[in-house]
């Protein structure tokens, strides 16, 4: 899938990508080149201890959520997961 940046070593982690256009109000209509990146995930994915919403408003050059904004998923849970003990799934 488009997520694949978000992997995590020892946890199953589920989660969805997004991109989306901006509206411009100021033309009536969708911009051309305005996006925001967006991807949602929780871990683990059988028992969710955590969730995690990012949302980047006009990422520079790339814009799609499971390039931009994934990868700052696993950043920010590859650190929150050992500080809360949640244990691994590996057995």
């Amino acid at each position: 899938g488009t997520g694949t940046r978000a992997k995590l070593a020892g946890y199953q982690a589920a989660g969805k990508t997004g991109t989306v256009q901006k509206f411009d109000f100021s033309i009536g209509k969708y911009s051309e080149d305005k996006y925001s990146s967006l991807f949602v995930g929780y871990v683990p994915a059988e028992y969710p201890e955590i969730s995690i919403l990012i949302l980047l408003d006009e990422p520079k050059g790339s814009y799609y959520g499971g390039t931009v904004a994934a990868p700052v998923f696993q950043e920010i849970a590859s650190k929150v997961l050992p500080y809360l003990s949640v244990p691994t799934n590996e057995r």
